[in-house]
């Protein structure tokens, strides 16, 4: 248990007007919700969303990560180098 500093980005390729975000949830519930954008260029544009913060954690909680797009279309990009998380002890309670 203690603070952790949880930080996650998520690259999106959008191609159309499009709300995109990304969020933390713990234990299944919103945490926080990062990057906001809106995309209107109308050709294809890469977009890195992300979120962070310092947040308490017991030894039983869990993290999830979601990006989000307005589009059946659009797409999320994985891989180690475009989409990840990443987590940091800060000081244990």
């Amino acid at each position: 248990a203690g603070f952790y500093n949880l930080h996650t980005v998520v690259q999106t390729f959008v191609t159309a007007s499009q709300i995109y975000y990304v969020m933390l949830y713990k234990n299944g519930a919103e945490l926080r919700r990062g990057s906001y954008g809106f995309s209107t260029s109308g050709g294809i544009d890469t977009y890195s969303l992300d979120v962070s913060g310092v947040f308490s954690l017991a030894a039983s909680d869990y993290i999830q990560v979601y990006g989000y797009i307005n589009s059946s279309t659009e797409a999320l990009v994985v891989g180690v180098l475009n989409t990840y998380f990443d987590f940091c002890l800060v000081s244990a309670t």
